[in-house]
């Protein structure tokens, strides 16, 4: 199984194929701009949904690796949100804790979601999840 998985990553370089089919590679790959599309587009989407919720895109850095490559970090757009009852450390708790978990990072005293980790098919489950908290 290791040798198969090997061999079909390598060939996907090979064949030019590597940032369609390898996730993470994707993910390091995507333009800041259709990033930035769709955190608008997302926190728009909650704040229709959430008018409560305050929803924000502000411009960021990822940062690759959960800060295992320290010094290299990529531009990106976030969602910043703001809760009107809950702390930005209680939203972050409650994220996490929700089904399926959501991790996300507290800057500035707000909870902040980097849509360059998140695929665009799973938008609408972070978004259900944030609805569960309004």
């Amino acid at each position: 199984m290791v040798y198969a998985g090997l061999e079909a990553t390598l060939r996907a370089y090979v064949e030019g194929r590597a940032e369609e089919e390898i996730p993470a590679l994707r993910m390091l790959t995507a333009p800041v701009e259709a990033i930035r599309d769709r955190a608008i587009a997302f926190a728009g989407h909650l704040r229709g949904a959430a008018p409560e919720f305050g929803a924000d895109v502000l411009a960021g850095r990822s940062v690759p690796g959960a800060g295992s490559a320290p010094g290299i970090d990529l531009p990106t757009a976030l969602v910043v949100l703001n809760h009107p009852i809950l702390s930005a450390t209680e939203l972050d708790s409650r994220l996490r804790a929700s089904d399926p978990p959501v991790v996300a990072r507290i800057e500035n005293d707000s909870v902040v979601l980097d849509l360059r980790t998140v695929r665009p098919d799973e938008e609408h489950e972070l978004l259900d999840c944030l609805l569960h908290l309004a």
